[in-house]
């Protein structure tokens, strides 16, 4: 099979030979696999592994319905009262155990998603499996080989939604993502999976499954925050989608690349003096830029703010400390677009947490500047995170 490049129009598809499944929905329906097209909406996922997905098709349906049966228990009882909204997953690991994990809610501030609750569910269980007088036993290879088995393979993911609208199931918050990005469990290549009902105009087969890899939700994996030249000297690149953005703002390239740039290097003198008494520094500068009453021209507003480590897992991120500050003191003022520039040691400083929080008050048109690759990148957060959830502006 021809591995087509995302994000084309049309991908991979396959019919499969009829074999009929129970799927519970919201009533039961009947799902035969020569119904259904497997869409690999990345180009993440080798032509070999994809010939695994298309075989493994017939058991990846009932595992679907599996995961829809549990978002759906969850709604009838109620599992997450402040979202109203249910999901589930269904976690396939390398040394192939599976298990099942919805969403729930204890108080509005402390949920768990499905994709954690089925991780943490598949973990214990690979742990229970394994006798500890076996495990004393055990080399350190053996217990290496042991730990990679419990990397996760796959997510297939439903929700209670009605089976037409699952095709936006298949995107994890931002907390997720985030989660996963820095997980040691995921890697790039772990697999998101979604079954959904085409719409009824759709010609061909009536179920798309979608694929997907943790890769495609971020694809940041690489990016640098750092960089030892001087900020003058590097580079600045904008993407296409960050042009048109400027252009909404009613700025210019030029102005941003300068403001941007003094932004940079005032950051970068800050960590400099920050490192010597510190061991870890993340910076981050947002620019505002705002329309006032009774005035014509658009301005621009800095404010700048260092992460906080409360403690070892709880970061108070310099990014959304800037913005909150920044919407904070602009009062009347409009604010027609945002450009947060990032510097630190933190190897991925844009994290997708805060990406989807800015994204979700501002909107995906905003704009991130970051150094990778021995240049100033300048995208949209929408660029940063493609798949930010449906209820983003743009």
């Amino acid at each position: 099979m021809k591995l087509v490049g995302f994000p084309a129009n049309s991908f991979p598809r396959t019919r499969f030979p009829a074999t009929s499944i129970s799927f519970q929905g919201s009533r039961p329906k009947k799902i035969q696999p020569h119904e259904v097209t497997l869409r690999f909406e990345t180009t993440n996922v080798s032509p070999a592994e994809q010939q695994v997905i298309q075989e493994k098709l017939p058991l990846f349906l009932p595992q679907a319905g599996l995961a829809r049966t549990k978002a759906l228990k969850n709604k009838f009882l109620n599992l997450s009262p402040f979202s109203k909204r249910q999901f589930a997953s269904l976690v396939e690991l390398t040394n192939g155990i599976t298990a099942i994990g919805t969403n729930f809610e204890v108080s509005q501030e402390e949920q768990v998603c499905g994709e954690r609750a089925a991780v943490t569910m598949a973990l214990q269980k690979a742990v229970d499996k394994l006798p500890y007088t076996q495990l004393q036993k055990m080399s350190e290879s053996e217990r290496s080989a042991f730990l990679e088995g419990l990397k996760v393979k796959r997510l297939i993911m439903a929700s209670s939604k009605p089976f037409e609208a699952e095709i936006e199931t298949g995107r994890p918050c931002g907390d997720c993502i985030s989660w996963m990005a820095a997980n040691t469990l995921f890697t790039p290549q772990t697999q998101s999976m979604v079954l959904y009902q085409n719409p009824e105009s759709t010609a061909g087969p009536k179920y798309t499954f979608r694929v997907r890899t943790v890769q495609d939700f971020w694809p940041g994996f690489k990016t640098a925050s750092i960089g030892s030249s001087s900020i003058s000297k590097l580079p600045m690149t904008f993407s296409p989608e960050a042009k048109i953005s400027l252009a909404t703002m009613g700025i210019s390239p030029s102005k941003v690349s300068r403001v941007i740039q003094q932004a940079m290097a005032t950051l970068q003198s800050h960590y400099l003096k920050a490192k010597i008494t510190e061991k870890t520094v993340n910076l981050a500068t947002a620019l505002f830029t705002v329309s006032q009453p009774g005035r014509s021209a658009t301005a621009l507003k800095t404010i700048s703010a260092q992460q906080i480590q409360w403690a070892s897992r709880w970061p108070q991120e310099a990014d959304l400390q800037a913005v909150a500050q920044g919407l904070q003191s602009l009062n009347n003022a409009t604010v027609k677009g945002l450009v947060v520039c990032y510097y630190g040691d933190n190897p991925m400083p844009a994290s997708p947490k805060s990406i989807a929080k800015i994204a979700q008050k501002l909107g995906g048109a905003n704009l991130i500047a970051v150094i990778e690759d021995g240049a100033l990148t300048v995208t949209t957060l929408q660029n940063r995170m493609p798949y930010l959830h449906s209820s983003v502006k743009a």
